[in-house]
């Protein structure tokens, strides 16, 4: 094992956050992925606890979890960096070949699912503001129906109306006099 290899896990101490077993699994992995260690190169305990200045227990836990996961495979002196065949390669390039385009096949499926959805949320927007604009203008006209029916059509008594309190029209922000509301426009006001 090279010796020029950085030591993460005892920095990872005087950072605090995770774990000291966590810490050495993570460094391990990384390591592993960025080919720190050769295919087929013997992985010890002793030497992992000294190159991450750790206890072997941490170490001992990372290369159970980093077994399991079969980034490192047992052998009859310890555990070792898996070494790929030629077949295992063609193996796992035909696998992601269909993974890749299973994949781009959802991926134009997803895409054309929510262009529809998209479309009907347009469409509903649009049918909502339709029936918003009717209402309010159907209000609109009720309110100047509801002026026209006030009964006597005398000057003092429209003016006495409009003198009394007002409240809004909900849908278009107009006063609506006591006058009106008595004559039934805007209902439980």
């Amino acid at each position: 094992m090279p010796k020029t290899r950085p030591k993460p896990a005892a920095a990872a101490r005087k950072n605090g956050g995770i774990s000291l077993a966590e810490r050495v699994y993570v460094d391990l992995k990384k390591a592993l992925h960025t080919a720190h260690f050769e295919p087929g190169e013997r992985i010890r305990e002793e030497a992992i606890a000294a190159w991450l200045q750790v206890s072997r227990t941490p170490v001992r836990e990372a290369l159970r979890r980093l077994t399991s996961e079969n980034l490192l495979v047992p052998t009859e002196h310890g555990l070792a960096v898996p070494q790929l065949s030629r077949n295992q390669i063609f193996e796992l390039y035909a696998i992601r070949e269909v993974l890749e385009g299973a994949a781009a096949a959802l991926a134009a499926s997803l895409e054309a699912q929510m262009a529809e959805v998209e479309a009907e949320l347009e469409r509903m927007r649009l049918e909502q503001e339709r029936a918003r604009e009717e209402r309010l203008s159907g209000v609109c006209l009720e309110r100047e129906r509801a002026v026209a029916l006030i009964p006597c059509g005398h000057t003092y008594c429209l003016e006495c109306a409009d003198q009394l309190p007002t409240r809004h029209c909900p849908e278009c922000v107009q006063p609506i006099s006591r006058t009106q509301r008595l004559v039934g426009l805007g209902g439980a006001y």
